[in-house]
């Protein structure tokens, strides 16, 4: 269970805002998250009984503490409370749902005689064989059965259960799954056109090849340096895409406002990780099978004495002319229906981004206020004071 908080920090210079988190003593345990110093919050440790701690996130353990290992057992004064420092958490560790929280607090009793406090947000882990339909019955069993217990409270309120990905991201799975659709389209784009490039230059070299196999060469050295071929200029291309993809996502980085990063750290120190290199060697791979495919299959079903016949007379062969318009108009036939279906999907992501959500949001802003008894109320104002 979690829930923002805005804490003021006594110092000695003066109160300062700052952002912090209430959890309750299993949240880090339930995301499995671990710390690079100290400890997490024991079991128990919510109660309003227990010491008031807190643990760090890594940022301010470095700001307000200059790193200082000797952090653990000190004190900070936060809401005019003293909290006992316990832990700090790693340096990769971002909680978008909270933002850039400094202090993590226990709830230590927190609005537990108020049943009107809130709003909490729950985190917890499926057990195994349990669905998330099946999860989502019994929440909202839950929910029905504390409406009718303080109808005064939660008469209005009903339970939500997401993934906690979708929690993050909201609805920009589409979003993604449109532009990797589109990547996709280009990538096959490109894959038939350097095939069809490559089966060229194969008919191009049969007098070549013609030669190497009437000297000797056997069928499997010829197919293997098809395949070399095809495979060094997959693994080429693979080299120059991974750059050119880490340079990009270094200038795309730098184009988010601060004010959206300070709701999605997580794009901070965005970079290729093991799985997107992975997937980008599978994907070369299935290139260099397609680029050492086509010129193979030429091979297997060419005759080698005509190779040797048509390069004598320095001219293509009819057999060759047929199957070059064949392929040109097979390649132009392919690419439009992919270029198509690449540009319908770069409409659909144009039109995901441009949803007309039923409101003029133009010059509205929202805020938050919080009364006395920890409650949230949200409003909407005009920021042109109209």
């Amino acid at each position: 269970m979690y829930r923002p908080e805005r804490y003021t920090l006594n110092k000695p210079e003066g109160p300062e805002q700052v952002s912090g988190d209430l959890v309750s003593d299993g949240f880090f345990r339930t995301l499995g998250v671990t710390l690079v110093l100290g400890r997490d919050f024991f079991p128990g440790e919510d109660r309003l009984s227990a010491p008031r701690t807190t643990i760090l996130s890594y940022a301010a353990w470095k700001k307000r503490f200059d790193g200082d290992e000797r952090v653990l057992g000190r004190t900070v004064r936060v809401n005019g409370e003293s909290f006992t420092i316990v832990g700090v958490l790693t340096r990769g560790f971002h909680f978008a749902p909270v933002g850039r929280a400094e202090f993590w607090t226990t709830l230590h009793g927190y609005c537990e005689a108020d049943r009107a406090c809130f709003p909490f947000y729950g985190v917890a882990r499926l057990r195994d064989g349990v669905s998330p339909t099946a999860a989502y019955q019994e929440v909202s069993a839950i929910a029905r059965h504390i409406a009718v217990e303080y109808p005064q409270f939660s008469r209005d309120r009903t339970a939500t259960l997401l993934p906690l990905t979708d929690a993050i991201l909201g609805d920009v799975r589409p979003t993604l799954v449109a532009l990797l659709s589109g990547a996709g389209l280009l990538c096959l784009i490109g894959f038939v056109n350097v095939s069809s490039l490559l089966l060229v230059r194969a008919e191009r070299g049969k007098r070549e090849i013609a030669v190497r196999g009437a000297l000797g060469a056997s069928n499997i050295r010829l197919l293997r340096q098809f395949a070399v071929e095809g495979f060094l200029l997959a693994a080429l291309g693979c080299c120059l895409g991974l750059v050119f993809a880490m340079l990009s996502m270094g200038t795309l980085a730098k184009q988010i406002p601060p004010n959206l990063i300070e709701n999605m750290p997580y794009l901070e120190n965005i970079h290729l990780s093991v799985r997107a290199i992975l997937c980008a060697i599978a994907v070369s791979v299935l290139g260099g099978v397609l680029f050492s495919a086509g010129p193979m299959l030429h091979f297997l079903f060419s005759d080698l004495r005509e190779g040797l016949v048509d390069g004598g007379r320095g001219a293509a062969s009819t057999g060759w002319r047929r199957l070059g318009s064949s392929l040109v108009a097979a390649e132009i036939a392919i690419t439009v229906v992919l270029l198509v279906g690449a540009g319908l999907l770069t409409k659909s992501f144009y039109r995901l981004l441009h949803v007309d959500v039923g409101i003029h949001a133009d010059r509205l802003a929202q805020s938050t206020l919080e009364d006395k008894a920890g409650g949230r109320t949200q409003s909407t104002f005009n920021s042109s004071g109209a």
